[in-house]
Parts: structure tokens; C-alpha cells; sequence
């Protein structure tokens, strides 16, 4: 086996376990999950509202096709198969504690949970669709060599990473639970304390003035802010 295969191999692998987890997420907000996991921990949990559990699995679901896009067509590079257990991890805890949390909440949907959906919405374009704007950017032979500077990252050096952090702070409204709120924390702090930096040196190191340009008039991660 020649290494693209073996590397095409490794995102099958990853994408599949995505697929598996999602079916997990059906499994304990529809069918006897809870009660299962509930008496597991000796606990007696009831699970909540119908509306936000069916909201939940269309948001988990959204993030299976969307990582899924990335992993087949946007990601470019090679994932090691640490790359894949790191992710993989993460995918576990955000599926499981955002699905589990949100899903024994009993509490009508109301006003808060549509502006998370916005926010979902919203990050997931800022993650997503920059991305794909930034590869069709990079198929043009004229700007080889040149660091992408347009689209939604004109606004943000790392847009896509403003997304995550958007979009998961609407997961955490959409669920009801004070606990997801840790989770769009952890990311930035992830972003600001190690991608950024590391993903910043990256970029002077291939780029040099063109990168220094950039980033005197670019914010790092939240428009206009920070």
C-alpha cells in the first residue's frame, strides 16, 4: 500500500468512528441511552424537552458532514494517526457531554436556543465556507506563493477558528447547559495559547513580509477585537 493510499485509508478510518459516534447520539437521545447511562451511574435521569433533543442531533449531525467535508476535501495535508486519536478524543467529548447534558434538559425551547442556532449557523459558515473560499483561492496558479489575505480571513487571521469558537458557543445555548459553555472555553484557549501561535510561526517562516503585512492591519482570531 503507497502512502496516499494509507493516508486515504486513515480518514476512512476517522470518518467512520465519526459515523459511529453519531449513531451513539441517536441511541441516547431517542432510544434507551440515557436511562442506560443513567443506571450505569446509578442515577435516575429523565430525559428532557423532545424539540431541543431533536435540535441537538441535527447540530451533532450538521458537524459529522461538515468535518466530513473537510477531511475528504479541504484538508490538504497528511493526519498522523496521533493527529486522529487527538481528534477523535475531542470528537467523543463534544458529541457525548454536549448530547447527554443538553438532552436531560426539561426546559422549553425558547428565545436563547434560536440564538444559539444562529450562532451555529453563523460559525459554521465562518469555519467552513472560509475554508472553502481559501481553497478555490489556492487552485489558481497565480497565487502560488502568496499567503491568502481575502475573503473572510481579510477580517480574521485565523476565521476559521473564530468559527469553531461561534459555533460551539451556540451548541452550548441550544443545549441548556451551563456545562457546555467549558467547551467553546477550551477551544479558545487551544487557539490562543497553541494553534495560533504555532500556526503563526508556520506562516513568517513561509511567507515573511507578506505574512508581517498581513498581520499589522489583521486581527488574530476575533474581528476587529483581538
Amino acid at each position: 500500500m503507497n502512502n496516499n493510499q494509507n493516508f486515504k485509508g486513515r480518514r476512512i478510518i476517522w470518518q467512520v468512528f465519526h459515523l459511529l459516534l453519531i449513531m451513539i447520539v441517536f441511541w441516547i437521545l431517542f432510544e434507551e441511552g440515557l436511562l442506560t447511562v443513567s443506571s450505569w451511574l446509578g442515577k435516575s435521569w429523565v430525559p428532557g424537552n423532545l424539540t431541543r433533543r431533536i435540535f441537538l442531533f441535527i447540530t451533532s449531525s450538521v458537524l459529522f458532514f461538515r468535518w466530513g467535508l473537510t477531511n475528504f476535501y479541504l484538508l490538504k495535508r497528511k493526519m498522523t494517526w496521533a493527529e486522529i486519536l487527538v481528534v477523535s478524543i475531542e470528537l467523543v467529548l463534544i458529541h457525548l457531554t454536549y448530547n447527554i447534558l443538553g438532552g436531560l434538559v426539561t426546559n422549553p425551547i425558547g428565545i436563547i436556543e434560536f440564538i444559539g442556532i444562529g450562532l451555529f449557523v453563523i460559525g459554521s459558515y465562518l469555519n467552513t465556507g472560509s475554508e472553502i473560499m481559501r481553497l478555490k483561492w489556492k487552485k489558481d496558479p497565480e497565487n502560488k506563493g502568496r499567503i491568502y489575505d481575502q475573503g473572510l480571513f481579510k477580517y480574521s487571521m485565523h476565521i476559521n477558528y473564530f468559527g469553531d469558537v461561534v459555533w460551539a458557543t451556540g451548541l452550548a445555548l441550544i443545549s441548556g447547559s451551563i456545562w457546555i459553555f467549558l467547551i467553546p472555553l477550551y477551544m479558545s484557549c487551544g487557539f490562543i495559547f497553541l494553534h495560533i501561535p504555532r500556526l503563526d510561526k508556520h506562516l513568517k517562516e513561509r511567507y515573511g513580509t507578506q505574512y508581517e503585512l498581513y498581520a499589522s492591519k489583521t486581527k488574530k482570531l476575533i474581528p476587529y477585537i483581538y
